[in-house]
Order: C-alpha cells, then structure tokens, then sequence
C-alpha cells in the first residue's frame, strides 16, 4: 500500500514541472506597467510622486500637455541617460500612469483639493444687508424720479386769519439763500421785518459710505432732520440774529435716499434773512448740497449701523472678508445688540409692516372663522412672535425649519411682551 502511493506521487511530478514551466512564461511575457516603469527608471530625477529631486530635476512634473505630445516627449527623450530604455508602449504606458497620477489639471486638484476657509460678509456688505433687512418691513420707497432740489413751503410765521394766509410751495434746486431785510416772496410774504418760516421736505442722496458732516448756516432760528423722524440732527431754534454757523455729523451708506426736513423761520426782530445746508462728504470738501444729491420725494429712514468695525483686508487691492476675528466677532455682537434696541424701540411700526401678520389677519377675516386670541396681551404676543418668525426668516433669506423656529422663537415666546415696544399710559 505504500509502494502505491509512492508511485502516485511521483506520477504528479511531470504535471507539476509542465505547470510552473507555463507560469515562467506568462511571466516573461507581461508588460510591466506605467507605474512600475516609471518605479524603475524615473524616480530617482522625479521623486516618488512626481515631486522633482534636487539636484536633478527640481521641479514638480506638472503641465497642460496632452498625453500624445507627453508620450512623444518621453519615447525620444526619457530618461535622459538613456532613452532607448522607455520606448513604444512602455512610452505610452509611463505617459498615461504620469497624466493621471499627478501631472494633469485633474491629477493636481485630487493631490490638493482647494482648503476651504470660512469667510465673513465684509464690513459695507454687513452693513447694507442690515439695512435692507429692516427696510423689508418699513415698506419700500417709491422711485425717486428725476425732479431734484427740496419742496419748500413758505408761509406766515404766525396765522392771523384765514384771508391772510398766502402760503405757497416751490421746488428749490438747493437751500443758499439771502433774504436781506425783506421777504422770499413781497407779493405774497410781504416785506420788512414781517414774520414768516419756510418748511423744505425731501430727501438727500449719499453717494459713499462714511461720515457726513451737515453745516447750517443761519442768523435765524432753524431745526434739521436727516435719517430722523422724530429727533432733529440739528435744533438751532433758538436766533442770535448774527449769521451763526451749526454742524453735526452722521453717517450713511452710499447708494441711498435719506429723509430731510428742514424748518426755517424768521422772527420780527431779526434784520437779516439767510440760510444755507451745505455738508461736507467723507473725502469731500464742505460744499452747498448740490442739487443732484437732493430730491422732493418722501422715503423712510434706514437703520445705519453706528457700531465701529475694524478694517476688512484690503491687501489684494478690495475689501474683503477674509478672516473672522475676534475684533469682529465683537463688532457683530455689539451690532446685533444695536439692532436688537432698534426693532425693540420701533415694534409696533416693524409689526405694521410685517407682511405675514396681514396675510394671517386676511384669511381670519376671510374664513369666517373664530379668532381664538382674544385678550390684548395674549393677541399681542402672538402679533410679536409671529413677527420674530417672518424677521428671522427675512434673516435668512428662507423658510424656518421647524428646529429653527424652535430655537430662534418659539424658545423665547416665554418672555413678557406686553410691554415690548409699547409706550407707557400717561
């Protein structure tokens, strides 16, 4: 029994010769590949991955050839010391392994993916979408048109009786003027030292970001309003009767309409009349407002940011964000908190315009159905909370997220409302 198997082992050995003698010719017969070519014969000028050696070939195998003129290049030339070594398919083969593993366009960008680096709005553009976000609800301005100068009402000071009133409006291309001892208009104002005021209305076109300086000049009593409602920029209401010079800065963002009101009156005892708004731009010299930066139409205010922001990068010849730093993250926040005070202090008129509410107050009318918030307070707190929704989504420019509305509104329905915005009873 052993003989026999013996025998059968020893019968396999010419099965097992005639195999590995086919695999050593298998073996002689493949090609090597672009890679292992490239292993063989390239590195030691080009480094592992193309990188370049010092010394003998120091720059990086990058370029725009197409692979037929790469393997052109590399059938007549590579390598170096000895060219007939990488010919033909070998050529080709080395050509092909080099374009996609680290010379093409491709081939680099796969290496090196672009770094992705967080960047910030710069200050101008912060600044802007701040002001648009809350023009959104204070509704938008008609087109200005192309009259220009300000609308002036001119009238008695003091109204004795209706037959007495001759009050009259022109349009005034700029506010320089110099009365003397009279009148704007004898036929209709009178003459001498008679009392009377002018109203101008209008608003005023900044053409760059910065600081304004607004200059009022003037013997007589006068109030100015820019960007302001409700407080004057100037109140020189009280005459010396001398020509007295008054100046206030403000700043505004280029590319917008401004409110302007002007009041101007002229009391008995004053003898001379004049006044004049100059203002001197930021670069700019004080000048009379020219009349292409002035215009008869009403426009609302806009928010503008008085929160000092450090410089953006300007080393690449513009403005950019290029970094959020710690001075700006503070900027911001100190920004967000001016904001925060703005819409506080003019909630109802925000709430006014607030697009949403009217649309919810359309279908409750429409539908026929019950309104379920009846009390004042609760009413109102609906009114603010619905109003936070459709800020934040003007904000980001998109619907909330139900996460979002959470963590944005709904998280800060709790606090008390029913005082937010809302003037004291007297």
């Amino acid at each position: 029994m052993t003989r026999i198997r013996q025998l059968q082992r020893l019968a396999c050995l010419p099965l097992l010769c005639l195999w590995l003698s086919q695999q050593d010719a298998l073996g002689a017969d493949r090609r090597l590949t672009g890679r292992e070519i490239f292993r063989q014969l390239c590195v030691k000028c080009h480094g592992r991955n193309g990188e370049g050696v010092k010394g003998k070939y120091d720059d990086a195998l990058h370029g725009d050839w197409p692979i037929e003129k790469l393997t052109r290049y590399i059938d007549k030339s590579m390598p170096d010391d000895a060219p007939e070594k990488c010919v033909g398919q070998d050529a080709a083969a080395v050509a092909r392994y080099i374009y996609d593993a680290f010379y093409s366009r491709e081939a680099r960008l796969r290496n090196h993916p672009p770094r992705v680096e967080l960047v910030r709005l710069t200050n101008r553009q912060y600044l802007n979408a701040v002001a648009d976000l809350i023009n959104a609800f204070t509704g938008s301005d008609p087109a200005l048109g192309e009259e220009r100068g300000l609308r002036g009402n001119y009238g008695p000071r003091k109204r004795r009786s209706e037959g007495e009133v001759k009050s009259f409006e022109r349009l005034d291309r700029q506010v320089n003027f110099t009365f003397g001892d009279t009148s704007p208009d004898a036929e209709r104002l009178g003459t001498g030292t008679n009392e009377f005021s002018v109203n101008w209305r209008g608003a005023v076109l900044a053409d760059e970001s910065g600081d304004y300086e607004f200059i009022l000049k003037t013997p007589n009593g006068a109030r100015l309003w820019i960007n302001d409602e409700n407080t004057p920029l100037i109140d020189a209401g009280v005459a010396s009767g001398e020509a007295t010079e008054h100046k206030a800065a403000l700043r505004l963002l280029g590319g917008r309409a401004y409110p302007l009101r002007l009041e101007y009156f002229k009391a008995a005892k004053d003898k001379t009349v004049s006044v004049a708004l100059l203002w001197k731009p930021p670069h700019g010299v004080a000048q009379i407002i020219p009349a292409r930066r002035l215009s008869p139409a009403r426009v609302t205010p806009t928010l503008v940011i008085t929160t000092p922001f450090p410089p953006d990068d300007s080393s690449v010849g513009y403005e950019r964000g290029a970094a959020v730093s710690k001075a700006w993250d503070e900027a911001t926040t100190q920004a967000a908190i001016e904001v925060a005070n703005h819409v506080v202090k003019q909630l109802d008129r925000l709430m006014e315009g607030s697009r949403r509410r009217e649309e919810a107050d359309a279908v409750s009318e429409t539908s026929g159905k019950v309104r379920l918030l009846t009390s004042v307070a609760t009413n109102r707190t609906a009114k603010v909370e619905a109003f936070c929704e459709e800020f934040a989504a003007t904000a980001f420019r998109r619907p909330l997220t139900p996460e979002q509305k959470r963590v944005f509104v709904s998280a800060h329905a709790a606090v008390p409302v029913s005082r937010i915005g809302r003037r004291e009873a007297r």
